[in-house]
């Protein structure tokens, strides 16, 4: 049957579902990537559980999800037959939907155990790529402190020494909030990058308690904001904007650590810190980003994309 905004809660209590998959969410990346994307995402329901899911958008005969790669998920815990016959259920449908209708593919799956949709893709003449995510586990302190870098760990504490945080949540938002993280995005960036719409998405995910975020200011100057999603059980790091001018001192060290350990507080367990680049990518700059990301401990996790172009 259809995804619905009715199966997010069974959804989000699974152990793997990311907070980027929230409608509120969702509705982020339409006012971001101002596209007109065709939602086609697809449940398989047993006796009124949640089995599997395929997220799937639809741009233009382009195959994807909201800007990202479709994927498969396969509720854990399920009788293997079950998970069998979720998977191809999902597949017979992602190959009658999608298969004949997309003029380009794109399918994200673990690198460790092919499923039924990226076999039938590499079959059809699917070109690979993979890339890795960092997920760090939200122990306590002690955990989460052993985890950081040597060499971070002193900026951590700069920062509690030096920095005004202010943690911002569905309690305490005001209305200026928001329009001081996009004022502030702006100035560092040089420009506006995206459209105000998505600043006023990212909002409503703040008021309607799926998200955070951390604003971190010295001498009365903000020089850091950063916004947390938070799910059921994980969260994800979804912006970090950092004072350029200012990047002779550790200012961004405390405000992420505080941001881990303000999701763990909620209740969540992972946090997803993206995908993470690396020297031979091409990229220094998001190269940079994925070395700060790595110093805060976790694992990476491999994930091979597939994209097919007729």
């Amino acid at each position: 049957m259809p995804l619905t905004d009715a199966h997010w809660p069974a959804l989000s209590r699974l152990p793997n579902c990311s907070a980027l998959w929230s409608p509120c969410h969702r509705e982020y990346y339409r006012q971001y990537f101002q596209r007109p994307f065709v939602d086609h995402s697809l449940a398989v329901v047993h006796q009124g559980e949640l089995a599997g899911v395929l997220l799937a958008t639809l741009d233009d005969r382009q195959l994807g999800f909201f800007g990202g790669p479709a994927r498969l998920l396969i509720a854990p815990g399920l009788a293997e037959a079950r998970k069998l016959e979720a998977e191809r259920l999902l597949t017979k449908a992602f190959s009658a939907e999608f298969m004949d209708k997309a003029s380009v593919l794109s399918y994200q799956f673990s690198a460790k155990v092919p499923d039924g949709i990226a076999t039938a893709l590499l079959d059809a003449g699917a070109t690979t790529a993979v890339h890795f995510e960092q997920e760090i586990a939200l122990g306590d302190d002690d955990v989460l402190w052993s985890g950081v870098r040597k060499s971070y760990r002193q900026g951590v504490r700069w920062g509690q020494q030096n920095l005004e945080l202010r943690l911002v949540d569905a309690t305490n938002l005001d209305v200026s909030d928001m329009e001081r993280f996009r004022l502030f995005h702006e100035r560092v960036a040089g420009r506006a990058t995206r459209s105000l719409s998505s600043w006023q998405a990212q909002q409503k995910l703040i008021a309607d308690n799926e998200a955070f975020a951390v604003f971190a200011s010295l001498d009365g100057q903000l020089v850091a904001a950063s916004l947390f999603l938070c799910g059921a059980s994980r969260a994800y790091y979804g912006v970090g904007v950092y004072d350029r001018d200012r990047f002779n001192l550790p200012i961004s060290h405390y405000p992420l650590y505080a941001g881990l350990q303000r999701a763990r507080e909620r209740g969540c367990t992972v946090m997803d810190m993206g995908p993470i680049a690396f020297a031979g990518d091409g990229d220094p700059k998001l190269a940079q980003i994925g070395l700060f990301k790595r110093g805060f401990g976790g694992d990476l996790q491999p994930w091979l994309c597939l994209s097919l172009a007729r």
